[in-house]
């Protein structure tokens, strides 16, 4: 990353600076802060600079930050072991959110084009598995579906009008 990039919104000029987070030792300081990280009694950095992974651009006209893997902390062993604590403690940083997100990197099986939507339309012919009877697929659809566990512990009945003058509320 240059320090001259383009801003997305305005086109206006990118500083490089960085953020505080908690799990940076920096005592819930947030907030963008210009030029590379160091120790200070103000901000409050405990960790020196190298240790800080994310880097972020901030525009000088319109304050759009822009968050992005510095690229010394993108290379990763290949060490079974130790790519499995880097995905755990939330290191891992395969590429810049900037190739990721903006360029179409690895997010391109996101946004599908206009030959995968094609392919997605095609729909199911009950006949070539030989259940063509509608009442069989009339029973099969009004069966209940298991709600999952969360929705049915956390959506409690509200009381009834007659609980309440039973209950003594």
């Amino acid at each position: 990353m240059s320090e001259h990039d383009v801003c997305l919104r305005c086109a206006g000029r990118m500083e490089l600076g960085f953020t505080l987070d908690i799990n940076q030792g920096s005592r819930r300081v947030m907030g963008w802060h210009p030029g590379h990280p160091r120790k200070s009694f103000f901000t409050g950095v405990k960790n020196p600079g190298e240790e800080i992974p994310i880097g972020v651009l901030r525009c000088v006209n319109c304050g759009y930050l822009e968050f992005y893997a510095r690229p010394e902390f993108r290379a990763l062993s290949s060490d079974e072991l130790e790519l499995t604590e880097a995905r755990a403690s939330g290191r891992e940083l395969p590429v810049t959110f900037r190739e990721a997100f903006l360029t179409g990197g690895e997010a391109s099986a996101f946004h599908p084009t206009a030959e995968d939507e094609g392919a997605d339309t095609d729909q199911f012919d009950a006949t070539e598995t030989g259940s063509a009877d509608p009442e069989q697929l009339d029973a099969t659809e009004s069966e209940p579906q298991e709600r999952p566990r969360h929705e049915r512990f956390n959506a409690l009945p509200k009381p009834r009008p007659e609980d309440k003058k039973t209950r003594g509320w």
